[in-house]
C-alpha cells in the first residue's frame, strides 16, 4: 500500500505539472493530492513549488500516516532538461511512525518480477546528501541503533544498461550494481574493533521468488577475542553454487583466521525439491587434546523452493562424531529422520549411538530424543531406554563405570524436569570400592545455567530445583576401613547443598592402638559452589573408644570439624574431646593430587589437670594419678604412602603417680616425639630430660634425673637409650652414665658415697651396727642374662665402725668356739679396708665375696685380716624385708583409687 501511495503521489505530480503553472499553489497542491492519497495518508507542502524549464523545486516536503510524519525533506528539486536527477539535500524518517503503518497487501505476480519491478523505476539519478532516523527506541538492537542514529548519504542512478546504488555512512559502505540478470554488491561495515567485510556475485532469475542460478559469497570479519573467543573473532565464509543438469551445486565454507585447523566444508546440491549435503566436514580444536571432527549428511527438503510456500520443511540429519583418545577411537553418531520444521516449530525425532573417547575417559550412549514445539517454547524429551555410561579417569576420581538413566526426562526454555539418577562405582586417592547410587527429582532445574535458562511465569511454579538422596559405600584407602553413608541434598541456582548424612566407618586396627567404629553425621550442612569448587561445612564423628596396645584407653572421643576452601585446597578446624578431657583444638588442610590425597595439621592441647588422663594408664597396672599439669601440640600429616605421621611435643609439671608398692611426686619433663608408620621416636633433636623430685618403691629415691631419646616399640636396629640417669640413694648417688634397650652390652651402675648405717636401717637389721660410706661398680643386665651382677666391685670410702647388738653378742657367745673368736675379732672394730666382689645370677643369687682388714679400738695391735663370703637370694630378701611396707602401701594405693573414684 505504501508504495502504490507514493506511485500515485508521483504521478499526480507530474500531471499537475503538465496542466499548468497556476495550479501550483501551495495550499490547493496539497488538497488536490491528499484528496487522491489513500485514507490516513497524508502530504504537506508548506513553501509549494518552485518551477523552471530546467527542474522542479520543492523547499519542504513531508508524508504522514495517521497524523504521523513518516518522511520529510528539505530542498528537494528536481531536474529534467540535462537528464532526470533528483537532488535532495536532507532527508528524515521517523521510526516510529513505522510502527502505525498498516499491513503489507498481498503481493501481485508481477511484483516478484524484476523485470516488472524495473519497469516502475524510470531512467535518472537521485542523490540524497543526507539521511536521518529520528525517534529511535532506547531497546533497538545497538548494532542497528548505530547504523541508523549517524546520517547516510545515498545515490541511486538507472540507465537502460545498468541500475546502480551506493550508500556511505561512519559506519557502512555499500555499493551495488545490476546488469541485465548480473548482480555485484560489496559492503563494508566498521565499527571501533570490528571490521565486517561482504562481496557477493550473482545471476538472478526474473522470478525473485526463485534462487539464482550463480551465487558467489565471501564473508569476512575480524570481531575483538574477548567477543567471541579467540578462534571465532576471526574467519572467512563462502557461499557458491553453478548450475549443473538442472541442479544448483556448489558449497558452503568456513575458516578460522586465528588458527586455520578450524574449519567446515559442506558440499551443496540444489534441485527443484531440496537440499542435500553429503560427506561435509569440521574440524575444531575445542579443546586442547580432544577437537570437535566428524562428518555430516543431511537432505532438507521445503515444500516447494518458494519463500511463500517453503514450509513444512522435511529433515534428514546425520553428524558422525569422531574421537580418539588413550583407549583408541570413538564416533558417536546424531541421526535425525522425518524431522519436520514449521515456520514457527518444530518436530525432530533424534538419536545418539555410539561412544565418545577421550583421554582415559569412554562415554556410551544409545539416547533416543524427541525434540518439539514453537521456537520459543521448545521441549526435548527423553525416551524409553535412554541412557549413557561413562568409564575411565578424570582428574582424581577413577571411573569403573558411572551410569546416567534419562528416560523420562524433559529439557525446555525453563531447565530440567523429570528423575534425575546416577549410579557410580569408582575410586579416589582418598576412598577404594566405591559404590554409590543417587536419585532425585527436578523441577526446572537449571544446572547452572542460569543465563541460558528462564523463570516460569507462573509465581507459584518451582523454579531451579533438584532434591536427591543418596546411598551407598566404600573402603577408605589408609585402612581399607568399611564406610557406609547415605543422606539427602539439593541444588538450587549455583549452589550445591548436602543437607543430611550419615555415615558409619568402620573399626581402626593399628599396632599401637585400636579404635572403635565411628559415627559421622553433619553438625552443619555443606555447601559447594561448584564454578570455583568451594566447599564450607561441618562434621562431626564420635567413637566410643580408642584402645592403646599397652592397655589405655580413651572414651566417648568426639572430632567436630568445621571446613572450608576448594575441593583440591581444603582448610579444616575444629576440636577433639574425650571423656573428661579437655577439647584439643585442630587445624589441617587437605589437598588433593591425580595421586594422592594430603593431610597435614596441627592439633593443642591446652593446659589442663593431668588427671583427665587417668584413664590412659591400664587398669591392671593399679596406677592412680594424683596431681600434675599437662599440655602440648602436635603437627600430623596423611597419605596413601605414608600413611598417618605425626611429630610434636607434650609437657608435664609436678605429677605424682600413686603406685601399689609406692609412688612418684614431683615429676616434670617435656616429651619431643615422632610418630610414623606405628612407631615412635623420642628425642630426635633434644634428648627428653626427666626430672622427678622423689620415687619410694621400697627404696627412696629423691632427685631423678634420665635423658631419654630413640625409638619405640625397641629393636636391636633402632634401640631405646637412656643416659645420665642419676639419683639420691640411701644417702648417696646412683648414676647410670647410659644404656640401651633392648640392652645388647652390659652397663655400669655406679654407687657414690652410699651409707652403711641406711643400708642396714633399710633392710631392717637391728643385731648390727655399721658405720661408714662405700662405693661400687655393678655391672649389670636388666634382663639377667647371663646374670643381674657380672663382676661387681664394692669398696669403703673412708674407715668404717662394725659393732653388734647385746642381743646378738649374746646369742654368738652361747654358740661355738669358732663363733666366739669372731665375735671378739670384729665387735667394735674399725674396718680400715674393705673390698668385695659381687655377683647375682639370672636367679637372684648373690655371691659375695670380701677382704677385710679390721683393728679392734680397745686393744692394741688388734690388727684382723678376714675374708668373708656370703650367698643370699636377693628377690627373697627383699620380699621378706618389705613385706609390711608392702602392706601400708596397698592401704594408701587403695585410699587413693577410692578418692579417685
Amino acid at each position: 500500500m505504501v508504495t502504490r501511495a507514493l506511485l500515485k503521489l508521483f504521478l499526480l505530480l507530474a500531471l499537475l505539472l503538465g496542466v499548468g503553472w497556476a495550479w501550483l499553489s501551495g495550499s490547493y497542491l496539497e488538497k488536490s493530492i491528499n484528496w487522491m492519497l489513500p485514507q490516513g495518508w497524508s502530504v504537506s507542502l508548506p513553501k509549494g513549488l518552485k518551477s523552471s524549464w530546467q527542474g522542479l523545486g520543492v523547499g519542504e516536503f513531508s508524508l504522514a500516516y495517521q497524523d504521523c510524519t513518516l518522511f520529510k525533506t528539505q530542498d528537494f528539486s528536481l531536474t529534467w532538461q540535462a537528464s532526470n536527477q533528483v537532488l535532495v539535500e536532507q532527508a528524515s524518517l521517523d521510526y516510529a511512525c513505522l510502527e502505525k503503518l498498516p499491513q503489507s497487501e498481498e503481493k501481485s505476480s508481477s511484483s516478484s518480477s524484476l523485470t516488472g519491478l524495473l519497469a516502475l523505476i524510470p531512467y535518472g539519478q537521485v542523490q540524497v546528501k543526507s539521511l536521518e532516523w529520528t525517534n529511535l527506541p532506547d531497546d533497538l538492537n545497538p548494532r542497528l541503533s548505530g547504523l541508523l542514529g549517524s546520517p547516510a548519504q545515498m545515490n541511486l542512478a538507472y540507465t537502460p544498461e545498468k541500475l546502480r546504488a551506493r550508500l556511505e555512512q561512519k559506519q557502512l559502505k555499500l555499493e551495488a550494481e545490476l546488469v541485465d540478470f548480473d548482480l555485484n554488491l560489496s559492503a563494508r561495515y566498521q565499527v571501533e574493533e570490528e571490521d565486517h567485510q561482504l562481496t557477493l556475485f550473482a545471476k538472478i532469475a526474473d522470478d525473485l521468488t526463485r534462487l539464482p542460478s550463480q551465487l558467489s559469497l565471501n564473508y569476512d570479519w575480524h570481531l575483538p577475542e574477548d567477543s567471541q573467543g579467540k578462534d571465532l573473532s576471526q574467519g572467512t565464509a563462502q557461499l557458491d553454487w553453478q548450475e549443473q543438469a538442472g541442479q544448483k551445486v556448489g558449497k558452503f565454507a568456513y575458516q578460522s583466521k586465528i588458527n586455520e585447523k578450524n574449519q567446515l566444508t559442506l558440499p551443496l546440491v540444489l534441485d527443484e525439491n531440496s537440499l542435500n549435503i553429503e560427506q561435509g566436514q569440521f574440524y575444531w580444536d575445542w579443546l586442547e587434546s580432544f577437537p570437535l571432527q566428524g562428518f555430516v549428511r543431511a537432505k532438507l527438503t521445503p515444500k516447494a523452493l518458494d519463500f511463500k510456500d517453503f514450509f513444512p520443511l522435511q529433515t534428514y540429519i546425520r553428524v558422525s562424531l569422531l574421537s580418539q583418545g588413550e583407549r583408541g577411537k570413538g564416533n558417536l553418531v546424531i541421526e535425525n529422520k522425518d524431522g519436520v520444521w514449521q515456520k514457527d516449530s518444530l518436530a525432530l525425532p533424534l538419536r545418539l549411538t555410539g561412544e565418545v573417547k577421550y583421554g582415559n575417559s569412554i562415554l556410551y550412549s544409545a539416547v533416543p530424543l524427541d525434540l518439539q514445539g514453537n521456537f520459543d517454547d521448545l521441549t526435548l524429551r527423553f525416551l524409553p531406554s535412554s541412557l549413557i555410561r561413562v568409564s575411565g579417569k578424570e582428574r582424581f576420581l577413577t571411573i569403573n563405570d558411572l551410569r546416567f538413566p534419562l528416560a523420562g526426562i524433559r529439557v525446555n526454555k525453563h531447565g530440567i524436569s523429570g528423575r534425575l539418577q546416577a549410579l557410580f562405582k569408582g575410586e579416589s586417592p582418598d576412598f577404594k570400592e566405591i559404590a554409590l547410587h543417587l536419585d532425585g527429582y527436578a523441577n526446572n532445574f537449571k544446572a547452572g545455567q542460569l543465563d541460558f535458562f528462564s523463570d516460569p511465569a507462573d509465581p507459584e511454579a518451582v523454579r531451579d530445583q533438584w532434591n536427591w538422596r543418596f546411598w551407598g559405600g566404600s573402603n577408605l584407602g589408609w585402612q581399607n576401613l568399611p564406610l557406609k553413608v547415605s543422606g539427602r541434598g539439593h541444588w538450587h541456582e549455583k549452589l550445591v547443598q548436602l543437607s543430611e548424612f550419615q555415615g558409619d566407618l568402620g573399626r581402626i586396627k593399628q599396632p599401637l592402638f585400636e579404635l572403635a567404629p565411628m559415627k559421622l553425621v553433619l553438625s552443619e550442612p555443606i555447601d559447594l559452589a561448584y564454578e570455583h569448587a568451594y566447599l564450607t561445612g561441618g562434621l562431626r564423628l564420635t567413637s566410643p573408644l580408642l584402645g592403646f596396645a599397652y592397655g589405655g584407653e580413651l572414651k566417648e572421643l568426639e572430632a567436630r570439624l568445621n571446613f572450608q576452601g576448594e575441593s583440591d585446597n581444603l582448610n579444616l578446624k575444629g576440636e577433639v574431646e574425650a571423656a573428661g578431657i579437655a577439647p584439643m583444638r585442630l587445624f589441617a588442610r587437605r589437598q588433593l593430587t591425580e595421586q594422592a590425597s594430603h593431610l597435614n595439621g596441627r592439633m593443642y592441647w591446652n593446659e589442663q589437670p593431668i588427671k583427665a588422663f587417668q584413664s590412659l594408664i591400664p587398669v591392671r597396672q593399679n596406677m592412680v594419678i594424683n596431681q600434675g599439669r599437662l599440655k602440648g601440640e602436635t603437627a600430623f600429616s596423611y597419605n596413601a604412602l605414608q600413611g598417618f605421621v605425626a611429630g610434636g611435643h607434650f609437657s608435664v609439671k609436678d605429677g605424682a603417680l600413686s603406685l601399689p608398692n609406692g609412688e612418684i611426686t614431683g615429676a616434670e619433663f617435656a616429651l619431643p616425639y615422632q610418630f610414623k608408620q606405628g612407631e615412635f621416636d623420642f628425642g630426635v633433636k633434644k634428648p627428653l630430660d626427666v626430672k622427678i623430685r622423689s620415687v619410694n618403691i621400697g627404696l627412696p629415691m629423691t632427685n631423678v634425673r634420665v635423658k631419654v631419646n630413640g625409638h619405640y616399640p625397641y629393636s636391636r636396629k633402632k634401640p631405646l637409650t637412656l643416659s645420665q640417669l642419676s639419683f639420691n640413694l640411701l644417702g648417696g648417688q646412683l648414676a647410670v652414665n647410659r644404656f640401651a634397650l633392648p640392652q645388647t652390652k652390659v652397663a655400669s651402675l655406679e654407687l657414690t658415697n652410699i651409707d652403711l648405717a641406711e643400708i642396714f636401717d633399710t633392710v631392717q637389721y637391728q643385731q648390727i651396727q655399721m658405720k661408714g660410706r662405700v662405693n661400687a661398680s655393678l655391672p649389670f643386665w636388666l634382663e639377667g642374662k647371663p646374670c643381674y651382677v657380672c663382676g661387681g666391685k664394692l669398696a669403703q670410702v673412708a674407715p668404717s665402725y662394725l659393732k653388734f647388738s647385746e642381743e646378738f653378742v649374746k646369742a654368738m657367745g652361747q654358740g661355738g668356739y669358732t663363733e666366739r673368736i669372731l665375735l671378739e675379732l670384729v665387735n667394735g672394730s674399725q674396718l680400715n679396708d674393705f673390698k668385695a666382689d659381687v655377683n647375682v645370677d639370672e636367679e637372684g643369687n648373690m655371691d659375695l665375696a670380701a677382704q677385710i682388714k679390721t683393728e679392734l679400738l680397745d686393744r692394741e695391735n688388734g690388727k684382723v685380716n678376714l675374708n668373708y663370703t656370703h650367698k643370699e637370694n636377693l628377690f627373697d630378701l627383699w620380699f621378706l624385708v618389705k613385706a609390711g611396707d608392702y602392706a601400708e602401701d596397698q592401704i594408701q594405693h587403695k585410699l587413693y583409687k577410692r578418692l579417685e573414684k
